[in-house]
């Protein structure tokens, strides 16, 4: 599913940027989707507190992603956390405008947007859909199905998100 936002917040844009590299937080699956979209036009950097596994950080750099680890511990990017990678990341573009542009997976509505076109599969496929039930990291995916199924629908489906702790910060 992370190719579908990659499309939408670098590959439609990639014509008109004028920065050089592509910046973006996270700790796996959008990166690779970023840095496979962006090799024939620009750079792409993560800057992250949570690669957990090895293997991830080697599929990274062999496909040729910049990565910069930063210390902290929140799993989401909770913007009251000071070492929230999404505020070194804004700082960095304040900074150096001209060299970065961030994609910024967790506030930009083109994350759930995209996922719309996967609401439209899923009711293809099923015709009808009383549940949704998503994990919530950035919620895009979860937002998106639940627009699209909530609009081409007559009653209108639950929707539950899933988080990995209590009381966690939910971006998105």
């Amino acid at each position: 599913v992370k190719d579908r936002i990659g499309k939408t917040m670098y590959w439609e844009e990639k014509e008109d940027l004028e920065q050089n590299t592509v910046i973006e937080s996270s700790s796996g699956n959008t990166a690779k989707a970023l840095c496979s979209l962006t090799q024939d036009m620009h750079e792409f950097e993560t800057v992250t507190n949570r690669i957990k596994l090895d293997y991830v950080k080697d599929i990274l750099q062999v496909i040729g992603a910049d990565i910069t680890e930063v210390p902290g511990s929140n799993e989401c990017p909770d913007p009251t956390n000071p070492e929230n990678p999404n505020e070194i990341i804004r700082d960095m573009v304040r900074e150096h405008p001209n060299e970065y542009y961030h994609t910024d997976q967790y506030f930009t509505d083109k994350n759930p947007a995209a996922h719309e076109q996967t609401g439209d599969e899923i009711l293809d496929d099923l015709n009808t859909v009383d549940i949704i039930a998503g994990d919530l990291g950035t919620s895009g995916t979860t937002r998106g199905i639940g627009r699209r199924v909530r609009e081409q629908t007559s009653t209108a489906p639950e929707i539950h998100g899933v988080i990995t702790e209590a009381q966690g910060y939910v971006p998105g």
